[in-house]
């Protein structure tokens, strides 16, 4: 290998040699890479295999090693990351890198990444979400570039401006609407069953996706939300909060399901033609199909929301609309909070 980890001096090394236009070997190159990783030592491996076929190794040149891109130290920095952090907080980092920062900055070496257009693209993106989740993604960058001083790839960790995390409102059905969508969702029967289910329990769309026949006890009138789809699309046995939820079902969710017809051979309750979980992008176009039934029956009946019922684009105004009926209610924040499945009782506070 022309890269090597050895194990002696403890130091990724190179071992060169190539084949010239004339069809000699060069001059056999075995040194020390000045940046001590993989990635660095790739880059430095490619620049002495140039300087030989150039001629220009013999000259004494000096063969600098160029500071490695995000993408070139990715997979360095994420087993660095796995000593201190779970699977799952690996794979969000991952995640957070490939989608936003490798995009933003492909050709930018580490050492050129700078506040003002991590700045800029925070600003860029602030419109479409929220502070918190600027921050985290943020926090991810800054991580991987603390890590990548400690490696010798940058001199300083840029100083950014952090997004406001001020709670943005969010939306939920009065009853009203939900009395119409729930109408208009129960012209398709399974996902009129799923949106009432959302609304009545307050499930995720990741718990929706997974549910089985399984965690269904008719019997007893209990459901066990004990897993869920994550945004990879990957089965997992726990929900987002990773805390087991065994709720009530009432008798009008009993009713419906025992209607719902089973399809044979899926452990699915909501499941697809194939027999799975429906994707993510499948569960998006029954909400748009609903919103337009809903808008027509209010327009019918001459019934005035406050807000157009349309809006509905997303599952989780469900969820919204299941916590602030409980707090509407009177019940308790933190029976909320149990029934909601929230790590932290400051999400449920903004009810």
């Amino acid at each position: 290998m022309t890269v090597r980890w050895n194990e002696q001096r403890k130091a990724w090394m190179v071992d060169v040699q190539v084949e010239l236009p004339d069809g000699s070997l060069s001059e056999r190159v075995r040194k020390t890479v000045p940046i001590q990783t993989k990635a660095g030592a790739t880059s430095y491996e490619a620049q002495v295999r140039t300087a030989l076929l150039n001629g220009t190794w013999k000259k004494k040149v000096e063969v600098v090693a160029s500071k490695p891109t995000i993408s070139a130290v990715l997979e360095d920095f994420l087993s660095w990351a796995g000593i201190k952090s779970g699977k799952d907080e690996v794979q969000r980092k991952r995640r957070v890198l490939e989608r936003v920062y490798i995009p933003l900055f492909r050709d930018t070496p580490l050492d050129k990444i700078e506040a003002k257009a991590i700045n800029a693209d925070t600003a860029k993106r602030r419109p479409t979400l929220s502070g918190k989740t600027l921050q985290n993604q943020i926090s991810v960058l800054l991580t991987l570039l603390r890590w990548a001083e400690t490696e010798g790839h940058v001199p300083h960790v840029p100083r950014v401006s952090w997004p406001s995390t001020a709670e943005q409102a969010y939306d939920f059905l009065s009853p009203e609407e939900t009395a119409l969508y729930i109408e208009a969702a129960n012209e398709e029967p399974m996902w009129g069953l799923a949106v009432l289910v959302a609304i009545t329990l307050g499930l995720r769309r990741g718990e929706l996706r997974a549910l089985h026949w399984e965690q269904l006890d008719l019997k007893s009138k209990k459901i066990t939300v004990d897993r869920a789809y994550d945004q990879e699309d990957r089965l997992l046995p726990y929900p987002k909060s990773k805390r087991v939820r065994v709720l009530d079902l009432p008798d009008q969710i009993v009713e419906a399901i025992r209607q719902h017809p089973r399809r044979v051979g899926s452990p699915f309750v909501f499941a697809s033609e194939d027999g799975d979980g429906h994707t993510d992008n499948e569960m998006k176009h029954p909400l748009y199909r609903a919103s337009k039934r809903a808008a027509a029956l209010a327009a019918e009946r001459k019934i005035e929301t406050a807000k157009p019922i349309e809006r509905v684009n997303g599952w989780h105004v469900f969820r919204h609309t299941f916590c602030s009926r409980l707090v509407a209610l009177g019940v308790h924040l933190a029976v909320v909070q149990r029934l909601a499945g929230h790590t932290n009782i400051k999400t449920t506070l903004r009810y």
